[in-house]
């Protein structure tokens, strides 16, 4: 996965999402285990106490859990910057959003008990894992309905369960009540008859009851448990998986487990994310094992409690910051020198708060000592020095050799002298020179950079950019971003905002509702635009325009009139200069406007002059206090193959969060800018989706995701997400019943609750990504939700639909339909083996769907709808169904999830 080979040169390899789990493993123990505080979180005296021994019980339940193999050294945990507490350490680059754990009180959908946000490929580290503060302060809940279960109460193997996905990017290994495609309950075939079963692996046939709460289950149309009918196991259960019933005294450690059959037909996530392989295979695969001496032997003796450290968040304005910026001759051209000065000196003037620390290297061949400054801190005076700093940059020239600004930033007295923790700010159009030590020199000082725990901004102009950003990037919590040359300042705003909008983890709350550039024709300007408010947000709204030209002193005035609903006209003029920076800012409040009224404003622009563009945002505070806005955050998911360093595939995800609570419904979409963008060339326009299918791991979970294909030419692309709100658009509520079995593949069931949102309309910056070669060609994705819908005699089968390449709209070429009386013989990867007629009972044609129904592949992304004509099949043994897709370049896609379908006698024993 994750490694670092020191000889010559260092290879860093990533899979898709963020950058591995954070706390490192020394050893056999895991150390700077970061837990996190959620920054609202009001002063609770006894939380950290109860954090200890929450972490206490984890780690004696992660040392017998792999076999006396791995325990945890130390402790981080991080409290927010308003409480007093006597920290026992200053923070090092620690915050909420690269925790490990993250403890919050925010109403969440899962509200009961941990939760992961991972991806759906196998073997992949997660994210982070979410904690109620009500896990750590109660006792641990009982679900066992009374005393029907008998099984343990530990907070630690529900921790050690959802750190198996966030670490070792595992899988859990039962049902949920209701769950179409991983139900608590399914048939079990049995000669000429099938049994109900629970979806649960242990030794032996699980034991248990299913009822609906503390009653006797129904069961529907199928003949099988009624929706919210749960499996509760007996307290005499054998051994069990602790992916499968973590609450049981008896349960397999991870090391015990291997590829047994007894668990392959069992319709769980590990088995179709992890292609049947067991969570114990995954796990002595992953890089915590795999050649790891130390951690594959076994420790004599348990070594105890973790060491605790308590750091406490910093306030922004404590913040360090350096800036490291090319200047290389490269940086003369396409007005590019004079983008980066003009965006650099807006960030000082309107972004950056007084009491940040601030520091500035010019870097071309050497740095320019005299146009750089050290770290000093931001205020009213310190600023005019900084403009004049900035303004002094001579014309750029000379080769690039961005690793020695980076280095003097990392090492030099002047900035961060080798401390741990702060931010570099890293801009640049083009990688470093051989003779400056290449992509070794910059391998190294990625290095240097995690070592000391630096978080790295990257921005990357133009089309030959640094593309070792995105590795410093991923590697260091940061991100990477985009500068199109053609268009507005809007990209440099994003990518300069990111370095405060996030610190601490505490997300600014103020939304942008509106951003668009405009470009200036015959030498005039003329514009009318609308934007909407809704009745999330209103307080505090600002309406800003930046200027985008070669030199910033205007000689006519920019006319500016705004207007809503109940309300007059507002007109305002502007005039460019060298001095506002070609920034204007009109605050709503100034208008005496505190809170703008819901519904659509119009604005117009008017100028008449020779400009090269200007652009427009709008931003708004929650309406209310105590609300939480609507917000979307958008994120490049991408990986690369081991050994190389181009971009197999790569995803756009954007989560849509009312507060903490999913928003589903919401039309998604990403626009995609290449860096060498043509003129009048439109970005690509994807439609994210939430619908639980290709790299969408939920339905309706609130987060929106597409595979961005085809992608034919090498080079940087910027990424911007939009969400807008419709008559559909929900936010979902915490899920009730049963608490103990929460996150199944579709969050909507019958049980849920949601309200309607309204319109929004919500923008953010994914950032950017680099492309070393093209794709080639994509095999369609794996189907992972093919489904048997209707009764018996009206059975159709349904699935979305692949993509000719990944889940692209274009129809794949055929659909390879398998059925047999055996499951285990649809599980071939192998497309002859799949298409081996020894292999299967048959292959489904035209002559086993009525009428109107068609094999003929429909668009990616769509439903597949096909109804079987039963008399076709056999009725008294489970027939099973498995599909395969072949694109039109002849690649064949993963066997899809396995389905069955049942019209005899069901020995309804169990129940």
């Amino acid at each position: 996965m994750f490694s670092f080979l020191l000889s010559g040169i260092i290879l860093v390899e990533f899979l898709l999402g963020s950058c591995q789990a954070k706390a490192l493993l020394d050893g056999n123990g895991y150390k700077d285990f970061l837990v996190a505080i959620d920054p609202q979180e009001k002063q609770d005296d006894f939380l950290i106490d109860q954090i200890k021994d929450m972490m206490t019980d984890m780690n004696s339940e992660l040392f017998q859990s792999t076999g006396n193999r791995t325990f945890i050294r130390n402790v981080k945990i991080l409290v927010p910057e308003t409480w007093s507490v006597n920290a026992t350490k200053a923070p090092e680059g620690e915050s909420y959003d690269n925790a490990d754990f993250r403890i919050t009180s925010k109403e969440r959908y899962c509200n009961f008990l941990p939760t992961t946000k991972r991806s759906p490929n196998c073997g992949q580290p997660g994210d982070f894992t979410t904690i109620p503060t009500g896990f750590v302060k109660n006792p641990f809940p009982s679900f066992s309905n009374g005393s029907l279960v008998g099984g343990v109460t530990s907070k630690g193997r529900h921790l050690v369960y959802e750190f198996a996905k966030l670490r070792w990017g595992v899988f859990e290994e039962h049902g949920y009540p209701g769950d179409i495609h991983f139900p608590d309950f399914y048939l079990k075939s049995e000669n000429s008859t099938a049994s109900i079963q629970p979806n649960v692996f242990a030794t032996e046939r699980a034991s248990g009851y299913a009822l609906n709460y503390r009653f006797q289950c129904a069961q529907d149309e199928r003949g099988m448990p009624e929706e919210r009918c749960t499996f509760y196991p007996h307290k005499n259960q054998q051994k069990s998986s602790i992916m499968s019933l973590p609450e049981l005294v008896n349960r397999f450690n991870f090391d015990q487990e291997d590829g047994n059959d007894s668990k392959e037909d069992l319709p769980n996530r590990q088995n179709l994310h992890c292609g049947y392989q067991s969570v114990g295979d995954i796990i002595k695969g992953s890089e915590d094992f795999a050649g790891n001496s130390s951690s594959n032997n076994a420790l004599p003796s348990f070594p105890g409690r973790p060491i605790f450290t308590i750091i406490q968040q910093i306030d922004i304005s404590d913040e360090k910051i350096v800036v490291v910026l090319d200047t290389s001759g490269s940086m003369n051209g396409l007005g590019r020198i004079e983008s980066a000065k003009a965006a650099l000196k807006r960030w000082i003037a309107f972004d950056i708060p007084d009491g940040v620390e601030l520091g500035f290297i010019s870097i071309a061949r050497n740095i320019a000592f005299g146009n750089s400054f050290g770290l000093t801190t931001v205020n009213s005076t310190t600023r005019e020095f900084f403009y004049e700093k900035i303004d002094s940059i001579p014309t750029p020239s000379g080769a690039t050799c961005n690793h020695k600004g980076l280095d003097t930033a990392l090492f030099s007295r002047d900035y961060f002298g080798s401390a741990l923790g702060g931010t570099i700010v890293f801009i640049a159009d083009g990688p470093g020179k051989p003779f400056c030590g290449g992509p070794e020199a910059m391998a190294r000082s990625t290095f240097k950079m995690r070592q000391q725990k630096k978080k790295v901004i990257g921005i990357s102009i133009g089309t030959t950019a640094e593309p070792q950003m995105v590795r410093q990037a991923e590697l260091t919590d940061g991100k990477v971003y985009g500068i199109v040359d053609k268009l507005g300042p809007e990209y440099f705003r994003d990518s300069l905002s990111e370095t405060l909008s996030r610190q601490n983890g505490l997300l600014n709350s103020r939304v942008t509702i509106f951003q668009k550039s405009y470009t200036y024709e015959s030498s005039s300007l003329e514009v009318a635009g609308s934007f909407i408010v809704d009745d999330y947000i209103g307080k505090n709204v600002e309406f800003k325009i930046d200027i985008k030209n070669n030199t910033l002193n205007c000689t006519e005035e920019l006319t500016v009139t705004i207007s809503g609903p109940q309300c007059n006209e507002h007109q305002t003029t502007f005039t460019c200069s060298e001095e506002n920076i070609g920034t204007l800012i009109i605050p709503f409040p100034m208008l005496n406007i505190p809170t703008a009224n819901s519904g659509t404003w119009q604005f117009s622009l008017s100028h008449n002059e020779s400009l090269e563009s200007l652009s427009v945002y709008v931003t708004s505070e929650p309406r209310n206090a105590v609300d939480y806005p609507i917000s979307i955050d958008c994120s490049i998911r991408h990986w690369q193959e081991y050994g190389t360093t181009n971009i197999s595939k790569v995803a756009v995800e954007a989560r849509v969060q009312n507060g903490d609570l999913p928003v589903i419904g919401a039309t998604v979409k990403a626009y995609i800018l290449q860096a060498n963008l043509a003129d009048n060339q439109e970005p690509m326009m994807l439609d994210l989706l939430d619908n639980g299918s290709g790299q969408d791991l939920n339905e309706n979970d609130g987060s929106y995701t597409r595979f961005v294909t085809p992608l034919t030419d090498k080079g940087w692309y910027s990424v911007q997400c939009v969400a807008e709100g419709n008559d559909q658009t929900q936010t979902l509520s915490s899920h009730k019943f049963p608490e103990d079995k929460c996150g199944s593949s579709n969050w909507l069931d019958s049980t849920a609750k949601a309200s309607s949102t309204g319109y929004f309309r919500r923008h953010a910056s994914a950032g950017a990504f680099y492309l070393a070669e093209s794709q080639g060609s994509s095999l369609p994705v794996r189907v992972t939700d093919l489904e048997v819908k209707g009764s018996c005699e009206n059975s159709v089968l349904e699935f979305t639909a692949p993509g000719n390449e990944l889940d692209s709209y274009d129809p794949v070429k055929e659909y390879i339909i398998k059925f047999s009386t055996s499951s285990a013989k649809l599980r071939l990867d192998d497309l002859n083996d799949f298409n081996s007629e020894s292999s299967t009972e048959g292959t489904l044609s035209e002559e086993h769907l009525l009428s109107g129904s068609s094999l003929q592949p429909v668009n990616g992304t769509t439903k597949a709808s096909l109804s079987l004509n039963m008399s076709r099949f056999q009725t008294d043994v489970p027939t099973y169904f498995a599909i395969q897709s072949i694109s039109s370049t002849g690649l064949n896609s993963s066997v899809s999830n396995i389905v069955n379908n049942f019209c005899g006698n069901i020995n309804r024993s169990f129940l």
